[in-house]
């Protein structure tokens, strides 16, 4: 592209790549968040059925909780998958945005966001900014938590439901 206009055309270029990769970016964000609200439901439900059927009074077939347990850890594995792929996506969506910045603006980058990050004050316009203890965990690390919260239930499950195999095997 020819650079008349002292360059603005180039400028004006960068800035619509720029809105462009944002915009993606936001998008891949709330992937995560579309995701994690897709697969939490039916889990919760799912779990909170497995729950009561192999804690209740009820006399039932362990063969079958073992069974559903394990379908519930697989689905969470899938769960895992595709929120690994968002936070991929959402990783490198970032990095693009960073190389397209024009560099005086810092943004996306630069050392003030860096100190922000790690928990530093940042001063900027007299006020002080920082991340409170409870404000330091990352989404991505979040949604990990909760999907070994329920991969953790539904190996109990599993586990109640060997134990109970094993006394109905051997008349206990």
């Amino acid at each position: 592209m020819p650079q008349d206009n002292d360059g603005k055309d180039d400028k004006n270029l960068k800035l619509e790549k720029y809105k462009c990769l944002i915009e993606q970016l936001r998008s891949n964000e709330g992937l995560l968040w579309r995701i994690c609200g897709v697969f939490l439901l039916p889990h919760t439900i799912f779990l909170a059925f497995l729950l009561a059927v192999s804690f209740g009074k009820e006399r039932i077939d362990p063969v079958g909780i073992i069974f559903a347990g394990g379908v519930g850890v697989v689905l969470t594995i899938f769960w895992g998958l595709a929120g690994s792929r968002s936070i991929a996506f959402a990783d490198f969506r970032v990095a693009q945005a960073k190389r397209a910045e024009f560099p005086e603006w810092n943004l996306l980058k630069g050392e003030e966001l860096e100190k922000f990050k790690k928990g530093d004050k940042v001063k900027i316009g007299g006020k002080d900014y920082f991340l409170k203890w409870h404000q330091k965990m990352k989404t991505r690390h979040a949604v990990l938590a909760l999907i070994i919260i329920f991969l953790a239930a539904y190996s109990i499950i599993m586990y109640r439901g060997v134990c109970l195999l094993w006394l109905k095997l051997f008349n206990l």
